[in-house]
């Protein structure tokens, strides 16, 4: 992400930087900046979507004890600390879905989440998630 801030903040037509002089503690992104950006690299392939295999194995990597699911607010924190991590706002979301959605809840565990099945909402077919926690595919 960062390099596509920096590819937008200085292409040679970027409104970005204006915008970013105007409202800089928001850090906006003019979306034809973006499309300029990203649009040459989707259809250079140079972002591939990630499996589900590769999620598993992210989410094997914080489930140190091999439960099979993660602690809601210990998932929402860690994605909070990580380089590119989540806002506040973000994180609310997160929590929020993860505790409203019965679906993921484990059943005598209120307070943890089977990541499988969240992996499984993550993937359906229209979406691309790309992800990297150290992960060797």
């Amino acid at each position: 992400m960062n390099e596509l801030i920096l590819a937008m903040r200085f292409h040679p037509r970027s409104r970005t930087s204006e915008r970013e002089e105007i409202d800089v503690e928001h850090h906006l992104i003019h979306f034809y900046d973006f499309a300029d950006v990203i649009i040459p690299k989707l259809l250079n392939n140079d972002y591939k979507p990630t499996d589900e295999q590769y999620l598993l194995k992210c989410f094997k990597k914080l489930d140190q004890n091999n439960k099979n699911y993660l602690h809601k607010k210990l998932f929402v924190q860690t994605m909070s600390t990580m380089e590119d991590a989540l806002d506040k706002n973000e994180s609310e979301d997160l929590l929020n879905f993860l505790i409203k959605n019965e679906n993921l809840s484990i059943g005598n565990l209120p307070d943890f989440f089977d990541y499988k099945r969240y992996i499984k909402h993550l993937l359906p077919q229209r979406h691309l998630i790309y992800l990297d926690l150290g992960v060797a595919k």
